[in-house]
């Protein structure tokens, strides 16, 4: 290196320079990395499922966060396992999370939105759904979801931004290892309260 250094005039502080700059990128992404997953409880359940605006056989009817109502497929098209990476980006004048399709689920997922064009689809947080666009194009590599008055929360956002980074860096072992609770009831291995 010292000869390389030489060979294009530069002098040891130079060289230094080089090698600090060249050590702190390499430590960028060691520094991101967090030991403890950043989800405290259980992950949310995410879900993408094909949705109609009129009754259709095996569809459930339920009423989007947004009032409409809504009969939705009974089988998930993709799942929080399905998401690879997410990443929050402004597009024109809005904010969206951007779910980056697993390889492996790609092909399914493109069929089944191809199939349902011009047609909804309901974005699903915890069985709830929160974001009900129509499909102009087919998905296959990423799931853009609306943050924002007609979408989900920018909290709502994170939580699935962390349960993306958890599960990538922890596997299914992290979504295994949270107890699961039901909704008002006291978190596993605490003291039942005394009337």
């Amino acid at each position: 290196m010292a000869r390389e250094g030489a060979a294009r005039g530069e002098g040891p502080a130079s060289r230094l320079s080089r090698i600090v700059v060249a050590t702190a990128i390499a430590a960028v992404p060691l520094a991101s990395c967090t030991s403890s997953p950043r989800l405290q409880g259980p992950p949310p359940v995410v879900e993408l499922r094909l949705a109609e605006f009129e009754a259709i056989e095996g569809f459930q009817e339920i009423r989007s966060r947004q009032g409409e109502t809504i009969w939705i497929a009974p089988e998930a098209a993709v799942d929080l396992d399905d998401f690879s990476t997410a990443i929050i980006r402004r597009q024109g004048e809005d904010d969206f999370l951007l779910l980056n399709v697993k390889a492996g689920s790609r092909i399914r997922l493109d069929a089944l939105t191809l199939a349902h064009l011009e047609k909804p689809v309901a974005f699903m947080i915890d069985g709830e759904a929160v974001y009900v666009p129509e499909l102009k194009t087919s998905i296959s590599r990423q799931v853009p979801v609306r943050i924002g008055a007609r979408g989900i929360t920018l909290e709502e956002a994170q939580r699935i931004l962390d349960a993306v980074a958890d599960l990538r860096q922890f596997g299914a072992k992290r979504a295994a290892s949270a107890p699961l609770t039901a909704p008002g009831a006291a978190p596993a291995g605490s003291p039942t309260p005394r009337p």
